[in-house]
Order: C-alpha cells, then sequence, then structure tokens
C-alpha cells in the first residue's frame, strides 16, 4: 500500500486532446504486508519494518479530456526513508481539477 502528498508542475501545458507531461515530489508512506512479506519473515527469522516515511518523485502523462478532466498514468519512486533501496510504482487514475479563478 501507498499513499502520498505531492506537488505536481506541469512542464507542458495541459490542452484539451494533447498530452500533458508533469513533475511530482512530495512525502509518502509505503507499507509492505500479505503472504510475500509473511514468507521473508519467516525467512529471515524476526519481525521485518513493515512502514517507510520517504520522499517521493515521479513523472506523469496525462490527457485532458475536457478543461477539468483528464486520464493520467504516473511513474513514481518511493524512497522510503535512509533505506538504499527504492519502490517503484505505477498509477493510473483520473483527474478533476477545477480552474484558477482569474
Amino acid at each position: 500500500m501507498t499513499g502520498s502528498a505531492r506537488l505536481l508542475v506541469s512542464i507542458t501545458p495541459p490542452r484539451v486532446g494533447r498530452p500533458s507531461l508533469y513533475v511530482v515530489a512530495g512525502g509518502g508512506v509505503l507499507k509492505h504486508g500479505g503472504p510475500g512479506f509473511d514468507a521473508a519473515e519467516q525467512t529471515a527469522g524476526t519481525s521485518l519494518q513493515s512502514t517507510y516515511w520517504g520522499l517521493v518523485v515521479g513523472v506523469g502523462v496525462r490527457m485532458p479530456l475536457t478543461s477539468t478532466r483528464a486520464p493520467r498514468v504516473e511513474l513514481v519512486r518511493v524512497q522510503p526513508g535512509t533505506e538504499p533501496q527504492a519502490d517503484w510504482v505505477i498509477s493510473v487514475g483520473f483527474s478533476a481539477t477545477r480552474p484558477f479563478a482569474r
């Protein structure tokens, strides 16, 4: 399971019908669990840390269907704390935004 709070910065301006690239950065949490994690603990013979907090960075692309709705795909790297390893997460979703008042 992962969760994060991220800042999204557009590299290319979003236009209806054209892909828009962006980068993300922020903080997040990564929680390992399930049968595979349980097996790893049994192999190690000890309890393993299952929850990590750390830096989240990534890139994404969205394809605006309207000025406020767009499907998106992201590739995000989750660096859990001071661990040398990082987990990669592919995220697919749909964004709904509200334009800023001018």
